[in-house]
């Protein structure tokens, strides 16, 4: 009788390089893998320019294909202040999306190194920190203020901040966390009857939503359990709590906490990683994904070290210094790396041309036209219309704005090369094209060379500003370039390790106080507007941070249209009017 054979042993997915892939064919490539792939697409990318770039081309040349951002923390490794909320929110909205995503459905989950090493709550906690309501739909307001409380939204007279509501009445607003403005429910009744986005400064309307979406504003939510996790554990790392310990003692009382999301390991029974949410997606890496690994981890080692041993020096007689909590519980060393990225399979993008019988996807990094600029007598318009016209395959030029588009576009045609459904012009930030057996893309610098961009900061003259100090009274507005609008309190003497420094004293929302010395005044003005108005910003929010890249954003919009003005006028010619002397004769 012969012995049934045994039944094949499943080998694990296999990692493999996959060459032939340029920056810019990854999005391609990427997008044609999530559309054949039943599983999400998760995507590492190496930094977080890749990743803002790999975002763009993404949304370019795969526009059907669900696109979800997970970030990094956008501060460093133990520090002493919090991400933004709105990468946080960002953050969250991506696992929870995970955790209630539709099967089949292309997507793509786009990371950066730093973020994907680095632990997450688990999918246990995050289950229910997602809430959506309609327009038109009946609101339980019991059940919407039920799990505002629970995630982290703070109740306020006035919604400034990612992560304030408040409730006149029939009108709700709230900062979804991770979105770029607040909205406004407007109920009848009980029934949704608007749902309006607004501006956070001026508290005006901007436009109709459709669909209210709400996620957990922080990774940590000082829930009971939470506290006490933190309580035990925090005691169990560090021994005893010495004395004006104030993360200790913030976080005991249910309080927040500048900078406490570093110690994320310590509110929960233990932790996940992006991989958890997403077991059965296939993994690419860009490249020098693995390096960026490596530098990331020695970073995180240094600075751990470097609060260890301030640690080690801290005086009995002194308050708590800061207490880091080990690497490996809050980020993911080498080795378990390895593990986790050996049970899936995973491909490495390289740019380079395949050595023999290595997989090839068939990408080129594109034509340089870096030979024909350094030429004294070449025509670089001409030999690009020659180059683009000698391919027989579609091809794209992408330029960086609308104004640099229209300037090639116009100087190309001068050549003879219109556009057609064969070659075209696009805005697109690419930094180099490509090539694939059925498209070229050449970008800006490709054709013109490398952009030059300068950035000049106006300093201050400190005497000029001690001027309007002397005119400064007590109440009086000014703005910090980093902080927002304060309100000056008086001139105040402030000795740090036995040295007197004088300091401005500002106040702010909540009662915090700033102090500035006079030898950085630079960073303060006066206040513009008519101080009736004004109102304080939060030391340390969001708020502040949010209207300068609002402001920031307006301005370089408006700088693209007067561009675009002007290249228009260059570019536009008409006949001279010349005239008879005697027709000035007549005038005269």
């Amino acid at each position: 009788m012969t012995e049934p054979s045994p039944a094949p042993q499943r080998h694990p997915p296999k990692r493999h390089t996959l060459f032939g892939v340029p920056e810019g064919y990854d999005s391609v490539f990427l997008g044609r893998l999530a559309k054949k792939s039943p599983h999400p697409v998760i995507h590492v990318a190496a930094d977080d320019l890749r990743f803002e770039q790999m975002y763009e081309t993404l949304r370019f040349f795969a526009p059907d294909v669900e696109v979800l951002r997970f970030p990094a923390w956008d501060c460093l490794p133990y520090d002493r202040i919090s991400p933004t909320s709105d990468v946080v929110g960002e953050r969250l909205k991506t696992l929870s999306c995970l955790m209630h995503r539709q099967a089949g459905k292309p997507l793509v989950v786009l990371t950066t190194v730093a973020a994907i090493i680095q632990r997450v709550p688990t999918r246990g906690l995050l289950k229910n920190s997602a809430f959506s309501a309609k327009k038109g739909e009946r609101l339980d307001l019991h059940k919407l203020q039920t799990f505002l409380a629970a995630n982290g939204y703070h109740r306020t007279e006035t919604v400034r901040e990612a992560g304030e509501f408040a409730l006149r009445g029939g009108l709700i607003d709230i900062f979804p966390a991770g979105s770029e403005e607040p909205l406004r429910i407007d109920l009848f009744g009980d029934e949704i009857e608007h749902i309006r986005a607004f501006d956070a400064l001026s508290q005006r309307t901007t436009e109709d939503k459709d669909v209210l979406d709400l996620y957990a504003v922080s990774e940590v939510l000082l829930t009971p359990a939470a506290i006490e996790n933190f309580r035990t554990k925090y005691r169990e790392l560090f021994g005893a709590v010495r004395k004006e310990d104030a993360l200790y003692e913030s976080v005991s009382e249910g309080r927040k906490y500048a900078g406490l999301e570093h110690w994320l390991p310590l509110y929960y029974d233990h932790l996940e990683t992006l991989f958890d949410y997403v077991p059965e997606a296939t993994v690419t890496l860009d490249n020098q994904a693995e390096q960026a690994r490596d530098v990331r981890l020695a970073q995180i080692e240094d600075l751990y070290q470097a609060r260890h041993s301030m640690l080690k020096a801290e005086q009995k007689d002194k308050p708590a210094q800061y207490r880091p909590v080990p690497v490996a519980l809050l980020y993911v060393p080498q080795a378990e790396w390895e593990k986790k990225i050996e049970s899936y399979e995973t491909i490495d993008f390289s740019p380079f041309a395949p050595p023999p019988d290595q997989e090839d996807a068939g990408g080129r990094k594109g034509r340089d036209f870096g030979d024909v600029r350094a030429q004294s007598g070449g025509d670089l318009y001409a030999a690009i219309a020659a180059h683009v016209k000698s391919l027989d395959k579609k091809v794209l030029i992408a330029a960086y704005s609308i104004g640099a588009r229209d300037r090639l576009n116009h100087l190309l045609e001068e050549q003879g090369l219109y556009t057609s459904p064969k070659y075209g012009l696009a805005i697109l930030g690419l930094e180099h094209g490509f090539e694939t057996s059925d498209l070229a893309v050449l970008t800006e610098q490709d054709l013109l060379g490398d952009r030059l961009s300068r950035t000049t900061k106006k300093k201050k003259k400190s005497d000029a500003f001690l001027f309007e100090i002397s005119q400064l009274h007590e109440g009086d507005y000014v703005v910090h370039e980093d902080h927002g609008v304060g309100q000056f309190e008086k001139l105040e003497t402030v000795v740090v390790d036995n040295v007197p420094h004088d300091c401005l004293k500002l106040a702010y929302a909540g009662g915090d106080k700033l102090f500035v010395p006079v030898e950085n005044l630079d960073v303060l003005s006066r206040y513009g507007s008519e101080e009736a108005g004004a109102v304080l910003d939060k030391l340390g929010g969001a708020a502040w941070q949010a209207r300068k890249a609002r402001v920031k954003k307006d301005l370089l919009a408006l700088a693209n249209e007067l561009l675009k003005i002007a290249a228009a006028r260059i570019l536009r010619h008409s006949e001279p009017i010349t005239l008879a002397p005697e027709t000035y004769e007549k005038f005269s």
